[in-house]
């Protein structure tokens, strides 16, 4: 029969009384917060109803339920009720239908008419604290409404669908929601965000209840099942705070491990605590030290799949920085040395990882084949200024520039390739372009506290002046005296005037060559 209400003892699970007065089916029953003594209904039938409980208080025990009749009735809307709300002092009560409207205690008088959902509210409930409520709507969004002026104080967006129940938590400080998207979902009111979504059904969450110390809560949907819910804040405050401890001593122990030069435990608590700069600082470390690096081996052969997996990770974010990039390619190539493929293939997402870890290998590869070819155009140009000198005849002309200095400090008179040694006369065979220069500058320097102004090469090709200049014109001679110059002058004047055909001077210059055999 519809239109019935029927009070039930839930120890005895027996039937106290029936409240019959409905013509529709009653969608919607909320019992008084206060004294509990009597409730209100809502109806398909669009009236809402106020029953008194007292005589069913009186006759607790008895064989036959007890008739109730309502105390007050009045039409509230134009469409069915979907839910009703009393509030904490018992003195008003609000059903939900498009719009929540609120009504005083006991006479039903109406009051105001919350508006702000663009569709139907499914869920009305009071604040234990403030003089607010919060309505569950098909538009997808919870709203709490001002009992004074009846304006919107916050909205909470998230679900993906209608929001079918919401009720207050932790006294009014927190709202647990569920809707037609299968979730629960916990919302902080002070920051409006969502801390926890919890997805247990499969379909619809039609009834969501809360236990009396909001410690319990139980939620039943179109699924057909009944979810409790246990709050575990506390518990895991704890678990997270023993976690933190157990953090802080491997912290610890890898700052020792760090400072006793331990690499290995260094390694293994890294990757164990998920801290990739502190990994990256110990490779560093290696790489500088190639010696350590066969210690390593053993760590990378003992780590797991996973472990191996968060290396890789960590691997392919350093190869995308240019300052961390030769210590992920250091790594790696430890990896590949060290591992088989067949293992590393076995790693879970691998052809992921592998598809960012390529890309930026070959740029890095590319980037350092430019600079080694740009080195070698600086080679080339250095020995084409004459600047550079093979290795090998640097070596031993660094021995000649040695012993000539020695002998400059000691004012030797002369310097003469008799003076030359074997290692010396065998370095004249090897002599290039560049050491010939070298040489010819130094004879010079060597011959000039001598009275020493003119050089000649046996083979004409290079020739130094007073101030160490070049000159490439064959047989170049330079006078000693400019009294000598003098008179050849003369002479030629001379012989013009006597008319003499031609002069030939018999004094030649005497002048001191120095020969060096090429």
């Amino acid at each position: 029969m519809e239109g019935l209400v029927r009070i039930w003892d839930t120890e005895s699970r027996s039937c106290l009384g029936i409240a019959t007065g409905h013509i529709g089916a009653v969608g919607a029953v909320a019992f008084s917060k206060k004294a509990k003594n009597f409730f209100v209904s809502g109806s398909s039938d669009r009236t809402i109803k106020l029953w008194n409980l007292a005589h069913v208080l009186e006759s607790h025990g008895a064989e036959e339920p007890v008739k109730l009749t309502s105390q007050a009735a009045v039409a509230a809307h134009d469409k069915d009720i979907n839910s009703v709300a009393v509030s904490p002092n018992d003195s008003l009560s609000v059903p939900a239908l498009r719009t929540a409207q609120v009504w005083r205690l006991p006479h039903l008088v109406s009051m105001m008419v919350l508006r702000g959902h663009k569709r139907g509210v499914w869920c009305v409930e009071f604040s234990p604290v403030d003089q607010c409520v919060i309505t569950a709507s098909g538009d997808k969004t919870i709203k709490i409404l001002a009992l004074s002026d009846g304006s919107c104080l916050k909205t909470f967006e998230g679900h993906t669908a209608s929001v079918l129940q919401a009720s207050f938590l932790t006294r009014g400080t927190q709202i647990i929601s569920s809707g037609a998207d299968g979730l629960v979902k916990l919302w902080t009111i002070k920051s409006n965000e969502c801390i926890a979504t919890f997805d247990q059904h499969d379909d619809k969450i039609w009834a969501l209840a809360v236990g009396k110390r909001t410690e319990m809560l139980a939620s039943g949907g179109s699924d057909s099942l009944i979810n409790l819910w246990h709050d575990c804040t506390v518990a895991d405050e704890e678990e997270a705070l023993l976690k933190e401890a157990e953090e802080t001593l491997k912290d610890q122990d890898l700052a020792n491990a760090l400072a006793d030069i331990n690499y290995v435990k260094a390694i293994h608590l890294a990757i164990e605590l998920r801290r990739p700069y502190k990994l990256h600082n110990v490779f560093t470390e290696l790489h500088r030290k190639a010696h350590e690096v066969d210690h390593i081996h053993t760590v990378i052969r003992a780590l797991g799949k996973e472990e191996l997996r968060l290396l890789l990770e960590y691997v392919r974010e350093w190869n995308t920085k240019p300052n961390f990039c030769h210590v992920a390619q250091f790594v790696l190539f430890l990896l590949f040395s060290v591992l088989p493929a067949a293992d590393i293939m076995e790693v879970r997402g691998i052809n992921e990882l592998l598809e960012g870890l390529i890309p930026y290998s070959q740029r890095h590869y590319s980037r350092i084949d430019r600079f080694v070819r740009s080195t070698y155009l600086l080679d080339y140009t250095l020995a084409s200024m004459s600047v550079l000198i093979p290795p090998e005849v640097d070596s031993q002309s660094s021995k000649l520039l040695a012993r000539t200095c020695m002998q400059t400090r000691q004012h030797e008179p002369s310097f003469t390739p008799a003076n030359l040694t074997a290692v010396e006369l065998d370095l004249e065979s090897q002599n290039t372009e560049s050491t010939e220069i070298m040489m010819i500058r130094l004879e010079k320097k060597r011959a000039s506290p001598n009275g020493l102004d003119k050089m000649k090469t046996t083979d004409g090709d290079v020739k130094i002046d007073d101030t160490g200049n070049l000159y490439d014109e064959p047989d170049m001679t330079r006078q000693d005296s400019s009294k000598k110059r003098k008179s050849a002058s003369l002479r030629k004047r001379k012989s013009k005037v006597i008319g003499t055909d031609s002069f030939k001077d018999s004094t030649s210059a005497n002048a001191t060559t120095v020969a060096l055999q090429a």
